[in-house]
């Protein structure tokens, strides 16, 4: 099996923390650390709408971040027209975002004096898409992250263009098992071009931080039973679920990370808006449990932070979260069901030598997930499959 050293990798983005919004997609901007720090020079291009109207115009073209190693990545912000993902009769407005969208992408790579080795686009439309077909034009491999919380690039495309440009794909990305089960089903690659690697953490960030110092920064008594929700604020991620439950139980306190169109509610709210990247980690540390009732994830990122801080999970029992969770960290529940929940959150108020147990299972299992890993198991399949399919079309 041969290799094709990858020097110069070109990351494709819909969304990514910028001046107009540091919360955009801060993951994409953490595995492009992570692979800047294997030693590749790791661009991002990352076209803007313009429907954010002057802010997008006025946002630089082009931005430098440095990671916490030194190594530099160079984050390019394109400007372009977004028609969004609607279907108008039979006019689908997905086919003019992903146009403009590439144009820009191209316009981008073009100017270029270091031209990538490979592209890889997150999520399918617009990014995989772009991806897809740019490498196709440019002779490099291109790649897709699949971790979609389902196929929602049919909202704004066809499925049978989907599959004419997917085609093109080197190799597939998956976050979890199941969104290679369901990435699959469509057939657009074989199988084995789609391989799963599952989230990660950075490890300088994500740990169990002092307990007492935690409570001491969110102004929590040590004697209260808290539990923690991160995520947006949304009828997915199980919000209306929780706010029904938490309404009705007695001795549990709750803290809300994130935004979104759903207002949090508990009788015992402690805190809800949104929490700094650097923050994060004190406020899981800060809970004495994770609840997430989400019906449907690629891969929880939230629920493996909250693992690598050391925090047992309460989540959906659904196929999403089987690579990470199991009795030895979590107790899974019908995320529909009141009851269930109720009685999960209720069982581990109760009972300490149980969340004592669930914790030190999570710590265990985060100690695989760290990013630094993902990212060097991510170039390795990129470097492996590009060779492989190189001499396929030397042969």
């Amino acid at each position: 099996m041969s290799g094709n050293k990858i020097k110069h990798l070109c990351v494709i983005t819909p969304r990514y923390p910028n001046l107009i919004n540091q919360a955009a997609m801060p993951f994409v901007r953490q595995l492009a650390w992570s692979l800047a720090d294997q030693g590749v020079k790791v661009s991002v291009i990352c076209p803007l709408s313009l429907t954010d109207g002057m802010a997008a115009v006025r946002h630089p073209k082009t931005v430098c971040e440095q990671t916490p190693h030194g190594n530099v990545v160079e984050i390019h912000f394109p400007k372009f027209i977004n028609f969004g993902q609607k279907r108008i009769g039979l006019l689908r407005l997905g086919l003019w975002t992903e146009y403009y969208f590439r144009r820009k992408v191209k316009k981008t790579l073009q100017a270029m004096t270091d031209k990538p080795d490979a592209l890889y686009g997150h999520f399918v439309n617009p990014a995989g898409m772009t991806a897809a077909k740019l490498g196709r034009a440019l002779n490099v491999p291109s790649f897709l992250a699949y971790g979609e919380s389902y196929f929602w690039a049919t909202e704004g495309l066809s499925l049978n263009h989907i599959r004419r440009v997917i085609s093109d794909l080197t190799g597939v990305v998956a976050v979890s098992s199941h969104n290679k089960r369901v990435f699959d089903a469509y057939d657009f690659v074989s199988p084995s071009r789609v391989q799963v690697f599952p989230n990660g953490v950075r490890t300088e960030l994500f740990y169990p931080r002092d307990r007492v110092e935690a409570r001491r920064r969110f102004n929590i008594p040590l004697e209260h039973f808290v539990i923690c929700f991160v995520g947006h604020f949304n009828e997915r991620k199980g919000l209306p679920v929780l706010n029904r439950v938490l309404r009705r139980i007695d001795g549990v306190y709750s803290l809300f990370a994130g935004s979104g169109p759903i207002m949090p509610y508990s009788k015992n709210n402690l805190f809800r808006g949104t929490v700094s990247s650097q923050d994060i980690p004190w406020l899981y540390s800060a809970a004495d449990v994770f609840v997430l009732p989400t019906e449907n994830e690629g891969l929880s990122n939230a629920i493996v932070e909250a693992m690598a801080c050391g925090l047992p999970i309460i989540s959906s029992d659904l196929a999403f979260n089987d690579d990470v969770l199991d009795e030895s960290n979590s107790i899974r529940i019908d995320p529909t069901d009141d009851r269930a929940l109720e009685q999960a959150i209720v069982t581990l108020r109760d009972d300490q030598a149980l969340r004592e147990r669930l914790s030190i299972g999570s710590i265990v299992k985060a100690k695989h997930m760290t990013l630094e890993q993902r990212a060097k198991n991510i170039l390795t399949f990129i470097e492996t499959i590009s060779g492989d399919t190189t001499d396929e079309n030397m042969d």
